[in-house]
């Protein structure tokens, strides 16, 4: 059962720093997420961590209605850029890890970012575009890399060490955007979804209650944090409910079920192919021995859908919606 419901959740705190505050008051030092790493986030230091990141974000030149970028793979440094971005008034932009070239300047121009979060391991694709008059000033850097041509080179553990101070923190509102997640494009150059924070806490909300989800739960979270069942509904429906996750880099079909045993996940989420890439996999002797007991996976097809929920004594469900939409129908 929902410990956050909407009988005593007034629309006006249906905001991401409100629930992250809130839960934090109530789990304190309790893992909400482990990462494949061996990082730890408390549900008291996403709070904490993003007030300090959103003080260095601010000490950056970053203010309201600014645009973050991040080019980064799942870590905790992406989840604590994501709030800190909103904790002082601007937006955040998570793009697509394998955006390069003409799609990744697209995105790039559209959104006019001031500040850019990069790993590493993917600086390499901006060398593929032209940032000529973007206004982006700095690079944030997670790992050994350059910044971008003619910004300035600031390292991510810099910036999150920033002394918090309260007068950085700027209140949020149901219907203040957020977030900028990009479509695929389908009908043309992917469109930016601006994203207000309530839609962004239903899209949690809904997914929570039809899991009837509890802390008790572990969810298993292999989408990427770009795309908005990753973001949205799977760390902001833990948010809501309560629930730890354990987060890896990114999917991976040969370990899935040796990553679902380790993390001792009950829910986890597959979408597109994925979950028929993990049916193809070879049979093993761990299918059935987890802790799974519900999955959503879009599509199901009648080939294959029937016999993995009995190869792997779980159940599928899916659901429908849309980036714009939310999720209306499970």
């Amino acid at each position: 059962m929902l410990e956050m419901t909407r009988g005593d959740w007034p629309k006006h705190d249906w905001t991401l720093p409100y629930t992250i505050k809130h839960q934090a008051n109530r789990y304190g030092d309790r893992v909400f997420c482990s990462f494949h790493d061996g990082e730890t986030l408390t549900f008291a230091g996403f709070d904490s961590e993003t007030d300090a990141l959103a003080s260095g974000l601010v000490q950056l030149g970053v203010g309201p209605g600014d645009r973050v970028l991040m080019l980064g793979y799942n870590s905790k440094a992406f989840l604590l850029t994501w709030i800190a971005t909103q904790k002082c008034g601007a937006i955040f932009v998570p793009i697509n890890t394998e955006l390069k070239g003409a799609f990744l300047e697209h995105q790039f121009r559209n959104a006019e970012p001031k500040v850019v979060f990069v790993d590493a391991e993917l600086r390499p694709a901006f060398d593929t575009v032209s940032i000529a008059d973007v206004p982006v000033q700095t690079t944030v850097v997670l790992g050994d890399s350059p910044a971008l041509p003619g910004t300035n080179r600031v390292e991510f553990a810099a910036v999150a060490r920033t002394a918090a101070r309260a007068e950085d923190i700027v209140p949020a509102a149901t219907g203040d955007v957020c977030t900028i997640m990009y479509t695929s494009g389908t009908t043309g150059p992917s469109k930016g979804v601006l994203m207000p924070q309530g839609h962004f806490v239903l899209f949690g909300y809904n997914m929570a209650r039809a899991f009837s989800m509890t802390p008790e739960d572990k969810m298993f979270i292999c989408m990427p944090f770009f795309h908005a069942m990753g973001l949205a509904i799977q760390i902001v429906g833990c948010l809501i409910a309560g629930t730890p996750a354990h987060v890896v880099r990114r999917f991976a079909a040969t370990t899935w079920v040796d990553d679902i045993r380790a993390s001792d996940a009950s829910i986890t989420f597959g979408l597109g192919v994925i979950p028929e890439f993990i049916f193809r996999q070879p049979p093993t002797e761990n299918d059935r021995n987890h802790r799974l007991r519900a999955m959503v996976a879009v599509p199901v097809a009648d080939e294959w859908g029937p016999q993995f929920e009995e190869r792997f004594g779980v159940r599928l469900m899916q659901g429908y919606g849309m980036t714009e939409c939310n999720i209306p129908a499970w």
